[in-house]
């Protein structure tokens, strides 16, 4: 029988022996695999420094440098940086919101903590998903509808940043990189805009989306030399997860002009945040005008999210001369692009090192084995 989890903002830990939990892997299994992730993630991250460091005196250089900087400027940093948390929870709050429910600012916070954290961790982010899955069942929110809350956050978070990062390369706001590079980097960024933009657009015309999907799979099933088992299987099961994905999207169309207005106004101050933080380190490095600046941030951030490492760990930080040499000279893009790292992404992972241990689901999150479905009872 499916799970029935209490109402939000009660603790399910309250209930008795009964009470459903995910099923478990080893605990002893788990701690080793967080472990081997913190592992890879710090030594992915050495990697990248070591690459892009000017000379072997520059992070001791701009970390002196950021600690000589106004209190202006660091409240402006902080400011943006807890901004980053408190946007996420905003937005699992919103989509929740626009899904009839009521989530509490401690649920929100617990899983834009775990999210982060495994997001951070896994390449891919492959495990932020489950982790915040977890999360809101855990704080009572119904198994389908976090699950509707955590894809629709994802699909249309990461459209989102793709898309207006692809628009800008486009136009030209890019960095100067060699021209192969460049077509490869659009090329990529393209095709991912333009599959996730499909299944947003299937949110408002689902039936006609789905139609679509389904002459497209019968047209690539009927060549003989796509005859091949294995295609027709994963070609199956590709087109049977994209009518999932425009089905479950297809529910926030209910939320109406304001609700839908409501999602892409909680994007905007999430990404805001990430492209705030890069402008305002580069305004303390000397770049000339936040105008050069902020395209270029969000063309890197939507770079960070298509990298295949854990967090984007050593190819964020190997990339910086890349994006923010041409405004940012002589070292100063290696100094920037690794404060804003430790501001974000280095910060998360330790924020949730401690937080999560610390309320005690660390342990839960990582024995849990990642199902389609609701958690079965326990026996």
């Amino acid at each position: 029988m499916e799970a029935r989890p209490k109402a939000p903002n009660q603790s399910p830990h309250a209930e008795t022996a009964r009470q459903t939990r995910p099923a478990r892997r080893s605990s002893s299994r788990a701690l080793a695999r967080i472990l081997a992730l913190l592992a890879l993630f710090v030594a992915l991250t050495l990697l990248g420094i070591r690459w892009a460091v000017p000379d072997l005196g520059a992070p001791r250089s701009a970390w002196q440098t950021f600690v000589g900087l106004s209190w202006p400027m660091h409240v402006s940093l902080a400011l943006l940086s807890l901004g980053l948390i408190g946007s996420e929870m905003l937005r699992t709050v919103v989509f929740g919101r626009v899904l009839g429910l009521r989530i509490g600012l401690r649920a929100s916070l617990d899983t834009t903590i775990a999210d982060n954290f495994f997001s951070w961790l896994t390449p891919a982010a492959i495990a932020g998903d489950p982790a915040s899955l977890y999360m809101l069942w855990r704080s009572g929110v119904p198994w389908d509808a976090a699950t509707l809350i955590v894809f629709g956050e994802f699909a249309t978070g990461f459209a989102f940043i793709i898309g207006l990062a692809c628009l800008l390369v486009a136009l030209g706001f890019g960095p100067a990189i060699v021209p192969w590079a460049g077509v490869s980097l659009l090329g990529g960024v393209s095709g991912v805009s333009v599959l996730l933009g499909a299944l947003i657009a299937g949110t408002f015309w689902p039936t006609g989306m789905i139609r679509l999907i389904d002459r497209l799979a019968l047209a690539l099933a009927e060549p003989r030399w796509l005859s091949n088992p294995l295609f027709q299987r994963s070609l199956e099961a590709l087109a049977r997860e994209a009518r999932n994905a425009v089905q479950r999207l297809a529910v926030f169309r209910r939320a109406g002009a304001r609700g839908l207005l409501a999602i892409l106004a909680s994007h905007l101050v999430y990404y805001g945040n990430f492209v705030g933080i890069l402008v305002v380190l580069a305004a303390a490095f000397g770049a000339r005008s936040w105008l050069e600046v902020a395209p270029i941030a969000v063309i890197y951030q939507g770079f960070l999210y298509l990298a295949p490492t854990p967090g984007g760990a050593g190819v964020g930080e190997a990339s910086a001369a890349l994006f923010f040499g041409g405004v940012l000279p002589g070292g100063r893009a290696f100094a920037v692009v690794l404060l804003f790292r430790m501001l974000t992404f280095y910060l998360h992972v330790l924020i949730g090192l401690v937080y999560l241990p610390l309320i005690g689901v660390l342990g839960e999150i990582l024995q849990v084995e990642p199902t389609g479905s609701a958690p079965a009872p326990e026996e």
